[in-house]
C-alpha cells in the first residue's frame, strides 16, 4: 500500500525532527489527524559514516514532505471521514504539508503534496482555486448546500492551513553577546584563522559558553531549519577539527602530566611492593639488630652476670662466717651446761 511505503520511508528519517509543541483545540486536532507518523530507526548507508548519511538526509528529504496523515485517526473523525467516500480524494491520506509532490530516493511512489489533494477537491467546491504563493492555502471555502463532502474537505484544508501557518514548531537558536539571535551555520574562519560567528560567549570568568534562545517557527520556516543543520553540524565539525589540531600539543602534555600523577605514579607504587624491593632495608636492619646490636647487648648481659655472680659470693662468705660464729656460740654453751 503508498502509505506504508511512505511510512517506511518516513521512518528512515526518524531522529532528525525536532520536537513538536502543540495547545488545545485545532493544535490537538492538528496532532491527532496531521500526525507525524515517524516511526522506526535512522539506517546508514552501506558504506557511509552514520554522520555523513544524517547529513545526506538532512539536505535531500524535506520535513515538510513526511508529515501524513494518521489514517485511523482520520477514518473515525466525523469532520473529516465523509471524503474518504470519494475514491479520488482518498489521496488525501498519503497528502504531505509540502504544496508540491515529493519523491525519496530509494522509493518508486511519489508522495503527494497538498497541491495534488485540491485540484482534486476543487470540483466539490463553488470555484474556489489555490493562492498564491505555494506555501498558502485557501483560508474560506464555499461549499454548495454544506455538502458533507465539501465541508469534510474544507476542514482537511484548514488543518493543513493551521499546521502551515501556525507557529507550533521549535526553532531554537543561539544568542550572541549583545542577546541577538545567531545560527552556528554562519560561523567561518577570518584571514587571520580566527573563527568568528561561532555563538560563544566569554563570561566575567573567562569560560566561553552558549546560550540558548528559544524561537517558535511555522512549518516552511522549520523545513528550512532542519534541512540546514546539514550545515551547522559541518561548520561544528570544522570547527571542532580546528581546535583540537591547535590545542592538541598543550593536551599531550597535560593529559601525560594527569595521567602520570595520578595513574601511572600509583600504580608504579603498587606494583613494587609485589617486589623484594622492600627486603634489602629490612635485612639490614635484622643484621643490626641480631649481630652488631645483639652483640653488645649479650656482652652487658655477661658483664651483668659477673657482678652479680661476685656480689652473690662476698654475701655467701659473710654469711658463711655468720653462721659460724653463731654455731659456735651454740656448742659452747652446751658444753658448759653438761659440765655442770
Amino acid at each position: 500500500m503508498l502509505h506504508d511505503v511512505h511510512r517506511d520511508a518516513v521512518g528512515r528519517y526518524s531522529g532528525l525532527v525536532a520536537r513538536r509543541h502543540f495547545g488545545g483545540g485545532d493544535h490537538r486536532a492538528l496532532r491527532g489527524v496531521l500526525g507525524h507518523g515517524w516511526h522506526g530507526r535512522l539506517e546508514a548507508t552501506p558504506g557511509g559514516s552514520p554522520v555523513a548519511d544524517l547529513m545526506g538526509r538532512l539536505r535531500g528529504t524535506p520535513i515538510d514532505a513526511v508529515m501524513l496523515p494518521v489514517p485511523s485517526k482520520f477514518e473515525v473523525d466525523p469532520a473529516l471521514a465523509p471524503m474518504l467516500a470519494v475514491p479520488d480524494l482518498r489521496v488525501a491520506l498519503a497528502t504531505s504539508a509540502r504544496p508540491e509532490n515529493l519523491t525519496i530516493e530509494g522509493f518508486a511512489d511519489v508522495i503527494p503534496g497538498f497541491t495534488n489533494f485540491f485540484d482534486h477537491f476543487a470540483q466539490y467546491t463553488a470555484g474556489v482555486s489555490l493562492p498564491e504563493p505555494p506555501y498558502s492555502l485557501p483560508t474560506g471555502v464555499d461549499c454548495d448546500d454544506d455538502h458533507p463532502i465539501c465541508a469534510s474537505g474544507k476542514r482537511f484544508l484548514e488543518l493543513k492551513r493551521r499546521l502551515l501557518d501556525d507557529k507550533i514548531f521549535k526553532c531554537d537558536l543561539w544568542k550572541d553577546s549583545r542577546g541577538r539571535p545567531c545560527d552556528p551555520k554562519g560561523m567561518s574562519k577570518n584571514e587571520l584563522g580566527e573563527w568568528v560567528n561561532d555563538c560563544l560567549i566569554t563570561d566575567a570568568n573567562g569560560t566561553r559558553t552558549l546560550s540558548p534562545m528559544p524561537r517558535m517557527c511555522n512549518l516552511p520556516d522549520f523545513a528550512e531549519y532542519v534541512q540546514e543543520f546539514s550545515l551547522r553540524l559541518e561548520r561544528s565539525v570544522e570547527r571542532l577539527a580546528d581546535v583540537s589540531i591547535s590545542y592538541m600539543e598543550d593536551l599531550r602534555v597535560t593529559l601525560r602530566g594527569i595521567l602520570d600523577r595520578h595513574l601511572f605514579e600509583p600504580i608504579a607504587d603498587i606494583v613494587d611492593g609485589f617486589t623484594c624491593g622492600y627486603m634489602p632495608p629490612a635485612y639490614a636492619d635484622f643484621i643490626n639488630g641480631m649481630c652488631f646490636q645483639g652483640v653488645v647487648g649479650v656482652r652487658e648481659v655477661g658483664r651483668s652476670s659477673s657482678i652479680a655472680g661476685i656480689c652473690a659470693l662476698v654475701m655467701a662468705i659473710t654469711l658463711y662466717f655468720a653462721w659460724r660464729i653463731e654455731s659456735d656460740n651454740v656448742h659452747i654453751q652446751a658444753s658448759s651446761q653438761g659440765s655442770q
